[in-house]
């Protein structure tokens, strides 16, 4: 399906949602269902049956080969529609489409709603979830960021903040830093795949429908370089999060997941040796002129370098290996805090990475 030409679109106020006079009902045209019925809504067209839900004005089916299928008004008159822009209309759209192949019919695409300035680009709403998608394709005065903040607060709807490729600046010098406006600043979020580190923003190509996103993201040079995780995948590679819609590329659940892991493993470590330190007061307080007092211990060690492979070994501690998942004490190196280890029979066999 081709796309639709910017320098057309800024003479044509262009939607992709209707709404059927005759019901009152929605009419998405780029849904798949309306792909071998377009003669269809162009009959209702002619009957001047499709309306725009921003202005309630008549609009025409477009649906050549060369341009994507959309509506248009049939007389252009005033309308909230025409501030959108040819990027901001063909990002929505990639978006949709995405969507409709991870949620179906529980996608709404450019959804009404009188606290923002303009449609929501798109809401999906299944079972108990409600979430959102907002696209930036420019800069934003600080009115209408707090508006569209504060908007989704009012809702109560968690949303994800999708920024066009074009806003995307990369540091030339490093691949891990990027240059941020005020705007990108202020739609940073917070996400479980920092890591517990830093935010992140996503950027959609339309073009080549890749998603860009920098996760962990931490000011470095004041006020706008930041460093962080890049990752850029093909959107079909990309999944959901069940939880709020974020992008979640390939590998992320897994790295999450074992961070996760070492968090607990740390936190227990820690609460064992804060009971140690309790009873150590307790017996000081209950046998003062005890001869043998055991010593209270400090959070576990960070990792520990072992002699080359093929030195004596101490068997002193022992762990898990990341790689094989053996618990053992033949390791070549050992992290205190959570107890994980790399074996020398994983070293044996070339596995050290």
């Amino acid at each position: 399906m081709g796309r639709l030409n910017p320098t057309w679109q800024q003479t044509h106020l262009v939607m992709y949602k209707a709404i059927d006079a005759r019901d009152s009902s929605e009419v998405v045209i780029i849904d798949p269902k309306w792909a071998d019925a377009i003669e269809s809504l162009r009959t209702i067209d002619r009957q001047n049956f499709l309306l725009c839900q921003g202005c309630s004005q008549p609009v025409r089916v477009r649906a050549g080969e060369q341009r994507r299928q959309h509506f248009a008004h049939k007389h252009l008159q005033n309308c909230t529609y025409s501030d959108e822009s040819p990027a901001l209309r063909e990002a929505r759209a990639v978006l949709y489409q995405w969507l409709v192949g991870k949620f179906g019919d529980c996608v709404t695409i450019e959804k009404m709603s009188d606290d923002f300035f303009r449609p929501i680009d798109c809401w999906v709403e299944k079972d108990s979830k409600r979430f959102a998608y907002w696209i930036i394709d420019a800069t934003m005065k600080p009115d209408k960021r707090l508006q569209v903040l504060e908007g989704f607060l009012r809702l109560g709807v968690g949303a994800t903040f999708l920024l066009t490729a074009d806003m995307l600046h990369a540091d030339p010098q490093d691949a891990d830093r990027i240059h941020l406006t005020t705007t990108e600043r202020d739609f940073m979020q917070r996400s479980d795949y920092d890591l517990g580190k830093g935010q992140s923003l996503h950027y959609l190509d339309s073009s080549t429908r890749r998603i860009h996103t920098c996760r962990s993201l931490r000011l470095v040079h004041p006020p706008q370089v930041y460093e962080g995780v890049p990752l850029n995948n093909c959107l079909d590679d990309v999944l959901v999060s069940p939880k709020n819609g974020e992008f979640v590329h390939p590998g992320e659940r897994e790295r999450l997941s074992l961070y996760r892991e070492e968090q607990e493993a740390m936190e227990k470590r820690l609460r064992e040796a804060e009971e140690h330190n309790r009873r150590f007061v307790l017996s000081r307080m209950a046998e003062p002129r005890a001869t043998s007092i055991p010593r209270p211990i400090s959070s576990p060690a960070p990792f520990q370098e072992r002699p080359a492979y093929g030195a004596v070994q101490s068997l002193e501690k022992v762990g898990t290996c990341i790689f094989c998942g053996r618990v053992t004490a033949d390791w070549w190196t050992h992290n205190g805090v959570t107890g994980m280890c790399k074996c020398n029979e994983c070293l044996r066999q070339g596995i050290t990475a």
